[in-house]
């Protein structure tokens, strides 16, 4: 069995404790300061190769870019929040902005289409050379989504939350029933394998079983939502959510679970901002990001111990197109 290890960094404006930019313009020191003093020094340390996929206020930014392109031995890739792209852009100023309220699984199929093509023609601009990775923004995928990325010449995606619902006003992204390792989706189905040229990647999620059941037994039981949530929690791999332990545990009951499979994949991810002091909800001192930096290199340490492989999501993409969809050779 072969475990390949990918970080998979969803980059983006800083924000406050409430999600708000600071200014008009806005501030990026987590990609300016954060990615080459704090991640990039770590990364090197295990030789791992970083995934940063990039919102397109980054993209914008001519200081982010020339920072990003310094950046050594890591994929660059994107990441759509619509309100920020057109056509049907929102908005326009970033002071104040909140939460990226957009979820794109919901945009009827050509407006989808075309924010993802504005959002790679302006990383290929900036850039010079075409993306081939992509996470939606809240996690919003759908199966519009894939045959989009298809169509733009990606190869990975890698929005899938295994086990997790997102339920919101803008819309809905139900994961409680996705797979947990790399597949092929359908054309016309997301969460079945089919002949789609692109490999989901999703992020490695520990959920019971008990929790997915009384999801799927909708809105009505919602306080009872609650209370299984607290007893039985969902656990990332993930820094700002999960102690160090809990991500072991995750990593752990995956290898465990799928003791069959020639190679497993696990996906950490996280924010860029969340690195760096009150520019996120979740690390809003130096002591909580100094914090979260020990718990990425914890996990890391472990998975050197233990011979993981660190690759970015593109790099998967040529192992598994010579395999079959369990991950066997």
């Amino acid at each position: 069995m072969e475990v390949y290890f990918v970080i998979t960094i969803d980059t983006e404006i800083d924000r406050k404790g409430n999600w708000e930019i600071y200014n008009d313009d806005g501030t990026f020191f987590s990609v300016l300061d954060g990615i080459p003093k704090k991640l990039t020094p770590l990364f090197d340390q295990f030789e791992v190769k970083p995934t940063y996929l990039l919102s397109s206020e980054v993209i914008e930014n001519k200081n982010c870019v020339t920072a990003l392109k310094n950046t050594d031995n890591c994929e660059l890739g994107t990441h759509l929040h619509g309100d920020l792209i057109e056509p049907q852009r929102k908005i326009y100023k970033l002071s104040g902005y909140t939460p990226a309220h957009a979820m794109q699984c919901s945009y009827p199929k050509e407006i989808e289409y075309q924010k993802l093509k504005n959002l790679t023609n302006l990383f290929v601009k900036k850039f010079g050379y075409a993306p081939t990775s992509f996470r939606a923004g809240r996690f919003a995928a759908g199966t519009n989504t894939i045959n989009s990325l298809e169509k733009l010449g990606y190869l990975v995606d890698s929005s899938i939350t295994p086990g997790i619902c997102w339920d919101f006003p803008e819309g809905k992204a139900n994961f409680l029933r996705a797979k947990e390792q790399p597949y092929f989706p359908s054309k016309k189905n997301l969460l079945e394998e089919g002949n789609s040229k692109i490999l989901e990647v999703p992020i490695s999620i520990v959920t019971s079983t008990v929790k997915k059941y009384f999801h799927t037994l909708g809105k009505v039981l919602r306080q009872v939502n609650k209370i299984v949530n607290k007893i039985f929690p969902s656990y990332w791999l993930r820094p700002s959510f999960q102690s160090s332990r809990e991500m072991v545990h995750v990593i752990k009951k995956m290898i465990k679970k799928y003791p069959m499979n020639d190679v497993i994949v696990l996906n950490m991810m996280f924010h860029s901002m969340e690195i760096i002091p009150n520019a996120s909800p979740y690390t809003r001192t130096r002591r909580e990001s100094e914090k979260l930096l020990a718990r990425i290199e914890t996990v890391l340490k472990y998975s050197v111990g233990n011979s993981f492989n660190f690759v970015t999501l593109s790099e998967l993409y040529p192992y598994f197109c010579k395999t079959d969809k369990k991950g066997k050779r």
